[in-house]
């Protein structure tokens, strides 16, 4: 039990959810919400454009230059709002390079922007229905509190 905690409880390692819940018969699912990385938040009172609200450091968006008030009117030649921006990074993947036009205290600029692979995950857990018998039976003992 102390490697247990020297390796994924005072470090940073993660835990290895995949092995530990198909021990009770469940799969582990982790999928990503965008293709890509970007690494910026949108003002969501914002509707018709995208103005960023946040820009995660070390990130494509801070490599690339881009500011928190920044407003960005085209991503990759296509409009670039709130409202499409997950549809427009899927299309793209990690280690592309896409032009970025936006306004600047009242200044049109463009830089470039080189996508990241995801970064951001969603999560579910799942019975798996190839569970074994055993596993079956230690799922429903730890579900049932036994």
């Amino acid at each position: 039990m102390s490697d247990f905690f020297k390796r994924y409880v005072r470090r940073v390692e993660t835990p290895p959810y995949e092995q530990a819940f198909a021990q009770a018969g469940l799969r582990f699912i982790r999928e990503a919400r965008a293709p890509v990385t970007i690494g910026l938040t949108a003002d969501e009172s914002e509707k018709t454009n995208f103005k960023v609200s946040n820009v995660r450091a070390n990130s494509p968006a801070a490599d690339a230059g881009l500011q928190v008030d920044d407003v960005i009117t085209s991503f990759g030649g296509n409009k670039f709002s709130s409202a499409n921006f997950l549809k427009v990074l899927a299309r793209y993947k990690p280690g592309d390079k896409v032009p970025v036009t936006f306004m600047r205290g009242g200044h049109s600029l463009t830089t470039t922007v080189t996508l990241a692979p995801p970064q951001v995950f969603d999560y579910r857990i799942e019975e798996d229905a190839s569970a074994t018998p055993q596993a079956k039976a230690l799922r429903a003992a730890w579900l049932g509190g036994k």
